[in-house]
């Protein structure tokens, strides 16, 4: 189905962009994407399963489908791929896009932070992004995402699927925001605003914050820039 539901929220891996989902099913589910995969929604009975055949099966069951893309390689090489997946399997999803610069590796910060090396230990950080993306925003320049896969974008709405905004510079807004005022936060989404206009010639109807980070600017700015309804926190 279509759309974002509030409730469970599966956490993906880094590596692979494998989602955790041994709470409620039991197994896992791996996606070779670089692409978040997020599931939210509700079960009528608990469900195992290895992929997204289970949406085509379990018919009776609804599960929606968040995909947080982050990075430039993820939308050129991720998205393509979980199009072709999702749509083998009659599959719907909602691809929330970061819209701007791509700076990952900018993210070497949070290596200073309590348990990040632990966490960073269990996945494959290199394989999962490719060396060129963690020198994203460092010793080279970060790509503009929006400018440069605008046409990839459209043709995910295109195909069925629902889009909508995820950020302009992921690491920009997940490490800044919560100690941001109003003005940094307005600035942040109303550049993602006006690209997401500018390449899909309408404006988004749903809002996902990068990292599950906001803060109270941004709230009110969710309400204000009329979302229909928005998978922030």
């Amino acid at each position: 189905m279509n759309g974002i539901a509030d409730g469970l929220h599966l956490s993906p891996y880094q590596s692979g962009c494998q989602i955790e989902t041994d709470r409620v099913f039991g197994k896992q589910a791996r996606f070779p994407v670089d692409a978040h995969v997020v599931a939210v929604g509700f079960l009528i009975e608990p469900l195992r399963f290895h992929d997204l055949r289970a949406l085509s099966v379990h018919r009776a069951h609804e599960l929606a489908l968040k995909i947080d893309v982050d990075t430039y390689r993820g939308t050129r090489e991720g998205v393509p791929k979980l199009v072709d997946i999702l749509k083998r399997h009659n599959a719907g999803a909602t691809f929330l896009f970061s819209l701007g610069l791509d700076h990952t590796g900018r993210a070497i910060k949070r290596a200073f932070r309590p348990g990040f090396m632990k966490k960073v230990s269990r996945t494959s950080v290199l394989e999962h992004y490719g060396i060129v993306t963690l020198l994203y925003g460092t010793l080279l320049p970060g790509p503009d995402i929006g400018l440069r896969t605008a046409p990839l974008m459209r043709s995910v709405r295109d195909a069925g699927f629902e889009t909508g905004i995820h950020t302009w510079d992921h690491v920009r807004w997940q490490d800044g925001v919560e100690q941001a005022d109003a003005a940094w936060t307005e600035a942040e989404l109303q550049k993602s605003c006006q690209r997401f206009e500018e390449i899909f010639g309408e404006p988004a109807r749903t809002h996902g914050a990068a990292g599950w980070q906001m803060n109270a600017h941004a709230l009110r700015l969710t309400q204000r820039l009329g979302f229909d309804y928005a998978s922030d926190c």
